[in-house]
């Protein structure tokens, strides 16, 4: 309706201006040009009146503060107002500035020709508020990074019991006269198990039996003991 408004308003335009110059025109058939002077008035009134009917192809976003900073479905601008195009879909607009609490709305331009943004400042108790967050965060990353270097340390140096086993049994064998000789319990002998503290260390109470000078077993008790922070192993034989 608007577009047929806006042509009938420019071919009135156009038969009154002929209607002026000539004094005459193919239609209407009005006398002098003073009526056709009111022809052409008319056409430029409905020729602006079909304009301001016809749907806008832009609509406007405007923010305070001016100099904020805003992303339109990827879009960034930095100067209110901004003209983006009229959609059916919405648009994502966030908006941020320094000192302000950012926002993040959906504009529907088919039903908001217009929309303006206006972001609240940050109070200086926010502010206070903030810092004591960051510092906190701060901490406490500060603090799991210190916790996590401990634990990589103290896992540097840990001994599985496996390995802990065979390094005593070595330390055993170097004490013995026939090394070769030595026999430790077998799994379905009775024997002691490794027993690990909290802080790390270790200690394994066992036997071994080896030949003597003379050629006759003997059985020899011993305990190893591992320290966590020397990463040492200390054997005492028992007999």
């Amino acid at each position: 309706m608007a577009m047929i408004i806006g042509l009938i308003g420019m071919a009135l335009t156009v038969l009154g201006a002929i209607g002026v110059f000539r004094g005459r025109a193919p239609w209407p058939k009005l006398k002098g040009r003073l009526a056709y002077s009111g022809v052409v008035v008319g056409g430029l009134l409905l020729t602006a009146l079909g304009g301001a009917l016809l749907p806008k192809s832009e609509v406007t976003l405007s923010f305070t503060p001016a100099n904020a900073t805003v992303k339109l479905d990827g879009a960034t601008y930095s100067q209110s107002p901004v003209k983006v195009s009229l959609t059916e879909r919405s648009y994502t607009v966030r908006v941020s500035a320094e000192g302000y609490h950012p926002q993040s709305v959906s504009w529907n331009t088919e039903k908001q020709r217009s929309l303006h943004i206006d972001l609240k400042p940050i109070s200086a108790a926010e502010r206070a508020a903030q810092k004591a967050e960051e510092e906190r965060q701060q901490r406490e990353a500060a603090a799991a990074q210190a916790a996590a270097e401990q634990r990589a340390a103290r896992e540097a140096k840990e001994l599985d019991d496996g390995s802990f086993i065979v390094q005593c049994q070595d330390q055993v064998r170097a004490r013995l006269k026939s090394p070769s000789t030595a026999r430790f319990p077998g799994v379905l002998e009775k024997a002691d198990g490794v027993t690990t503290y909290e802080n790390g260390n270790k200690d394994w109470s066992g036997w071994v039996d080896s030949q003597n000078s003379f050629g006759a077993m003997i059985r020899t008790e011993f305990l190893c003991e591992y320290d966590l922070e020397a990463q040492r192993i200390d054997l005492t034989l028992k007999n």
